[in-house]
């Protein structure tokens, strides 16, 4: 007998099937959250680090000017909204450069930190090592240390900065603070001479070295340099034939490796040693690298170079590839829209950028990413072609400057911020906005509006139970609610605001030990013990400190907490010390300082008085205020070899490049300059220029010295244009290649 069988539903290997494809979408799905969220993360760690370096920068002048060295608060407190620990320090090796720390964050979100492409910082280091352009360095530990080295005006192009004019004193707290030298009175003291500079020892990447000038090459300092211009150890090792290029970290490179090369200063050495690379002009610093999209070799298939000169394809998963910014449209259009036209990687040029196409009723939003219309985040004009309603018939003009298509009305419990994007009221962020004060409070009856110390916000109420800053009843500066027990002694409040209002928020919130506070000024700070005043950082000294003690951190008294003080320094605005311990001098601020400091000491007081404190000073009338300096070019002082003077008395060598304006306040101004130093001319009053540019330099009009290899194409003339590398064109000395 026959049996038939009727199957009915799936077979197990089809159901087996299905269950792989749902397992495949729900990986897909979940990594795609992830990445989200990963992003979401980055976004708001950079907006907050940049506001934080803003603040930062913002007060840098002052702590310079109260020779401020070591850690720096923190306005926003220790640890930032997305969880992460957060510190910062004026630089131990620059009093106009200052460092940011972020501690304990994942390699994922490290990446996409990198890939913000975020030029305001000088330098970037994760753990120990220098970012250049590979995200990879991220990938150390699962949860790394970023240190971001800022400029004091973060507002200046990193690359413009000129280290010789900006870096006028190195600060220090330890000897090992110093490159090649020793702490002392918290200034680096240079152990090397004249024709020295302080470089990598490259018998030993990890040592700093005194090297004569002639043997540094590429930043390191070789034992001998070969003729045809090796470098090399003790031991006599080169760079070998096959592998010609030294990279900075002292490491050998051969021409067909597709590493992009980092040659920030060996533009000829690239073009001469592997005729098959270029100089590429990256948006950091300059490369050595394959062209990009050549048949026949590792970059085919790859023809847009991004900021670091890595070659790209077309169908590369970044929507938004940024160039170098230093090119022309031409060049774009032959790396993007020639080489990129066809679908679906069809891309175009957006400013420096190469960009897909977003499709019918999408624009690109600031991150790069196609939105839609209705989107409520930031669409910059910029990256959609200067188009806004051409695209989106529901959006406008407008934001900061009128540089973004911002939507026509913003959604009900929404409020429009100062870039144009509309962010929800239920938000703990504080949105920056420009608009007057009823339109925050009409469109967010749950929000107040926050006149902060810099800028205006509207932000929850501080301190009400029931919200998210329930137990926080103190607004900082930018109007981020604070708690009573914050890290923070003095928390800095708005101040644009009364005695009865700060009363409220510090005061009369803050009444319960060891926690309780008090109103300074515009601050918030815990009580000082006894015996003991806030000084000009916030933080508490003991009576006999020398430091400087503002009178306003410290409700107006002096005398009344610390006996052997009284009011004095600048407009009478501190509490100093009644007399000065021996040794010391007073400056202007009142503060005491030591007679060995090597700082140019600002005083109030008399020429006599300077010279009876400090016998090895002299008292020196500046250009614009007088000093208590130490003498220049004294042998076996700090100052040996360094007889020149500026206006504000810093000594430096007669083969400083460039001009130094000097003080005509005291005589024979011409004889200081060019008798003391026969390579330089009196320019004017007070120019004392040097002559000549050394070897591998041009010079401006103003007789400043420049690398022949810098990216500036600065105002010239014939004879000071004299690099092989550069010609004279329209006034300017500019690259030829």
């Amino acid at each position: 007998m026959q049996i038939k069988m009727n199957e009915i539903g799936r077979s197990m290997v089809e159901m087996l099937g299905v269950l792989a494809v749902i397992g495949v979408l729900s990986v897909a799905g979940i990594l795609g959250y992830k990445f989200a969220i990963n992003k979401y993360i980055a976004n708001e760690t950079m907006y907050e680090l940049n506001i934080r370096a803003t603040d930062i920068s913002q007060r840098m002048e002052k702590l310079i000017s109260i020779n401020h060295a070591g850690e720096i608060d923190m306005e926003m407190g220790p640890v930032m909204r997305m969880g992460y620990p957060i510190t910062a320090r004026m630089s131990p090796q620059y009093t106009d450069y200052f460092e940011i720390f972020i501690s304990d964050v994942p390699s994922d979100i490290c990446k996409l930190l990198l890939q913000s492409q975020w030029q305001a910082p000088y330098s970037i280091f994760i753990g120990i090592t220098e970012y250049e352009a590979s995200i990879d360095i991220c990938s150390q530990a699962e949860k790394v240390e970023l240190a971001y080295e800022f400029y004091k005006d973060i507002q200046i192009n990193p690359e413009e900065i000129d280290e010789d004019e900006k870096h006028k004193t190195a600060r220090c707290i330890y000897d090992s603070n110093c490159k090649c030298g020793r702490c002392k009175d918290n200034i680096c003291v240079s152990d090397c001479f004249s024709d020295e500079e302080c470089v990598k020892d490259y018998g030993d990447l990890s040592k700093m070295i005194c090297c004569n000038k002639n043997l540094i090459r590429n930043g390191y300092c070789c034992a001998s340099i070969t003729e045809d211009g090796k470098c090399c150890d003790e031991k006599g090792q080169c760079c070998p034939d096959d592998k010609p290029i030294m990279m900075k970290d002292g490491s050998c490179q051969s021409c067909t490796t597709t590493t992009v090369l980092s040659v920030a200063d060996m533009k000829t050495d690239c073009l001469s040693m592997c005729p098959s690379r270029i100089v590429y002009k990256g948006r950091y610093e300059n490369r050595c690298i394959l062209p990009c999209g050549i048949d026949g070799t590792p970059t085919a298939g790859k023809p847009i170079p991004d900021s670091w000169g890595n070659c790209k394809a077309c169908s590369d998963t970044t929507e938004f590839i940024y160039m170098s910014d230093k090119y022309t449209s031409t060049e774009y259009s032959q790396w993007c829209d020639n080489a990129c036209f066809v679908d679906p990687y069809q891309r175009v040029t957006n400013g420096s950028a190469c960009a897909f196409l977003c499709p019918e009723g999408q624009m690109r939003d600031e991150n790069g990413k196609c939105v839609d219309c209705d989107s409520p985040t930031t669409i910059p004009l910029s990256y959609n072609g200067g188009k806004c309603k051409e695209i989106c018939g529901d959006r406008k003009v407008g934001g900061t400057d009128n540089k973004y298509c911002i939507l026509d009305e913003c959604p009900e419990k929404t409020i429009r911020m100062k870039n144009g994007s509309c962010m929800s009221c239920d938000t703990t962020d504080n949105p920056y906005v420009g608009d007057l004060d009823e339109d925050c409070e009409t469109a967010c009856p749950n929000r107040i509006y926050y006149k902060g110390r810099y800028e205006d916000r509207c932000t929850l109420p501080c301190g009400v139970a029931g919200t998210p800053t329930e137990g926080k009843p103190i607004p900082d500066s930018w109007g981020a609610c604070k708690t009573c027990d914050n890290t923070t002694e003095f928390l800095a409040m708005s101040d644009k605001y009364t005695s009865t209002e700060y009363k409220k928020w510090c005061d009369d919130a803050c009444t319960i030990a060891p926690y309780k506070r008090v109103t300074n000024g515009s601050s918030c700070a815990l009580l000082c013990p006894t015996g003991q005043m806030r000084d000009a950082n916030g933080k508490c000294v003991d009576c006999n400190s020398p430091s400087t003690i503002p009178l306003s951190y410290n409700g107006g008294k002096c005398k009344e907490i610390c006996g052997d003080r009284k009011v004095g320094g600048t407009d009478n605005k501190y509490c100093i010390l009644d007399e000065c311990p021996a040794e010391t001098i007073r400056m202007k601020s009142g503060a005491c300082t030591s007679c060995t400091s090597t700082s140019n000491i600002a005083v109030a007081d008399l020429a006599e008085d300077c010279e009876t404190a400090c016998p090895n000073r002299i008292y020196y009338k500046g250009c614009y205020e007088d000093r208590c300096n130490l003498p220049c070019g004294v042998d076996g002082t700090s100052t040996e070899g360094k007889p020149l003077t500026d206006c504000w008395g810093t000594c430096y060598p007669c083969d400083k490049t460039g001009a130094l304006a000097i003080t005509t306040r005291i005589a024979d101004t011409k004889g200081r300059c060019e008798t003391m130093c026969p390579n330089r001319d009196l320019i004017g009053t007070n120019q004392c220029t040097f002559r000549e540019c050394p070897a591998g330099f041009f010079a401006d009009t103003f007789d400043k010295c420049y690398p022949c290899d810098s990216a500036l194409d600065v105002e010239s003339d014939t004879d000071r244009c004299t690099c092989l590398n550069r010609t004279l064109k329209d006034g300017k000395c500019i690259l030829l290649y």
